[in-house]
């Protein structure tokens, strides 16, 4: 249990780091997993979640690569930034592939205990990356990207636990609901790329602004 004492004892931007090199090296088994498995079974559905998966997870290691950075430097601005928009293209693709389930129907199988196994951890993992969110209010802005690609993975968790559940809850072709919450969430999870881009992009400005020779000149002005 001193582990456990010692990580409690840490503050939330080193516990988020250490947590975020674990779930990198789980996702990147993920992605392998999902990817290998789409090609061999031609399951577009799979080839494209390992896509957005290995998107997200990039995202999340980029940011806690640079975590100890302070917010103001502009090669941590510049990543946040690039987190965002790395995060808008993935969610365009998921985008994408919901509409193509749309109009040509996939058929997916999960038994009743795998559903409830999937529905639990996808709304555990809902609730966990929302928390986190609400705590990295204010703090530092890849500590937050983090936590926000943590929502992304989140949010499409809950679309694998519709599908989960049509597919043997219901005997009916249930691709066009399937699809149409893969685009719901597709567009929440684009907004929230856009944002983060656009916050970024007006903090590297503003920063840029700061730094400019004419503005240090009419700081010293004003000094004196």
């Amino acid at each position: 249990m001193n582990w456990f004492k010692k990580l409690k004892s840490t503050t939330l931007a080193q516990r988020t780091v250490f947590f975020a090199r674990i779930t990198s090296f789980f996702n990147f088994v993920w992605f392998t997993f999902r990817l290998i498995t789409g090609i061999c079974f031609n399951s577009i559905f799979l080839i494209v979640s390992a896509g957005f998966s290995f998107c997200n997870g990039s995202v999340r290691r980029m940011c806690y690569k640079s975590i100890k950075q302070y917010d103001s430097s502009l090669k941590t601005l510049l990543k946040f930034r690039n987190g965002g928009i790395i995060l808008t293209l993935a969610s365009l693709c998921y985008i994408g592939y919901s509409t193509f389930m749309i109009f040509i129907p996939t058929n997916f199988h999960y038994g009743m205990i795998i559903s409830i196994a999937i529905a639990a951890f996808s709304f555990t993992n809902l609730i966990l990356a929302i928390i986190g969110i609400v705590k990295t209010k204010g703090k530092n802005v890849l500590l937050r990207e983090i936590k926000v690609t943590n929502l992304a993975a989140a949010l499409t968790n809950i679309v694998l636990t519709q599908i989960a559940i049509l597919s043997f809850s219901s005997t009916a072709d249930a691709s066009l609901y399937n699809g149409l919450m893969g685009i719901g969430v597709g567009f929440i999870i684009l907004i929230m790329g856009i944002v983060l881009s656009i916050l970024g992009q007006n903090k590297i400005i503003k920063l840029k602004e700061l730094e400019s020779p004419q503005n240090k000149k009419e700081e010293i002005s004003s000094s004196n």
